[in-house]
């Protein structure tokens, strides 16, 4: 029996070459395709400010911060969001008031600001 490692080692490298040239061009179309997509404004946020996009395209970031007395949850103040490969922002809430008891004398008073 003959092996003829030549013809191995030729095969071997054009299955070699042919898995990188495919991962190239399919990472190229991703690339040229996801470059393409715009996410437009980022959508606005009730009681939040923004910070000025570069971008809207593809993987760019927007970050909000919620105004004074005001947190998006857990007293979170800032929150992130980015642009997705279907052209969306990723979801934000609103900044939800942080609502503060106050107790004017006794138990049965409470004022809520």
């Amino acid at each position: 029996m003959t092996i003829n490692l030549n013809s191995r080692i030729n095969k071997n490298a054009s299955l070699f070459a042919e898995d990188y040239c495919h991962k190239l061009v399919t990472n190229f179309h991703v690339y040229v395709l996801a470059s393409a997509v715009d996410c437009g404004p980022p959508p606005a946020v009730l009681h939040a400010s923004t910070s000025t996009p570069v971008r809207t395209t593809y993987l760019s970031d927007v970050t909000y911060t919620c105004l004074p007395g005001h947190f998006f949850h857990r007293n979170v103040f800032d929150k992130t969001v980015t642009c997705q490969a279907d052209g969306v922002w990723s979801d934000v809430d609103a900044c939800v008031r942080k609502f503060t008891r106050l107790f004017c004398g006794n138990s049965d008073s409470v004022a809520i600001v």
